[in-house]
């Protein structure tokens, strides 16, 4: 069996990359962050959400003694977790797509046109917003609102990673070969 060397990015093409990590550590990196605080985010409004639609469900029939309240609350908690973690799952999985679309178009983008810049990262995050506007069938006015928006914000990404590499004095945007 023939050992392989695993080769580790050097620092002279993390420099040249974007927030100083190859694209295949920002994917995993971003997809794994977004989709934690989708799963929070969408956990404390599910619980948020049962809680009062339980109580909507069931007061008519509120418990009267001590013992029932505690059966109450309890079959209540139950129902509160379960609902939360339903949609918890749901929004992590939503936000983690979409920031790995986002990320990986970023990447793509940048390898083909060879250059690190605002323009890909504007590009990326248009084909996120045609994605996102294609699967929530929106209407049309809310669909040009929607990438209008998601282009706006790849231009404030962009800018402000660019502004970082200039910063840094790199004067080249064009990330070394790896050869």
């Amino acid at each position: 069996m023939s050992e392989e060397k695993v080769s580790r990015p050097t620092a002279e093409i993390r420099a040249a990359n974007r927030l100083h990590m190859v694209p295949e550590e920002r994917l995993i990196l971003g997809v794994l962050m977004a989709g934690g605080y989708g799963l929070m985010h969408g956990l404390i409004r599910g619980a948020k959400r049962s809680s009062l639609a339980y109580l909507a469900e069931n007061a008519h029939r509120l418990p009267r003694t001590r013992g029932t309240w505690y059966f109450f609350h309890k079959r209540k908690n139950y129902v509160v977790m379960k609902q939360g973690m339903n949609l918890g799952a749901k929004v992590g999985f939503k936000f983690a797509s979409v920031t790995g679309l986002f990320l990986y178009s970023e990447a793509y983008i940048d390898e083909l046109r060879g250059k690190i810049d605002l323009l890909g990262t504007v590009g990326a995050s248009t084909i996120t917003g045609l994605a996102v506007v294609a699967v929530n069938r929106l209407p049309l006015r809310q669909a040009a609102r929607s990438i209008l928006g998601f282009m706006l914000f790849g231009g404030v990404v962009g800018g402000i990673q660019d502004l970082i590499r200039a910063g840094r004095n790199f004067k080249d945007a064009e990330p070394p070969s790896e050869n």
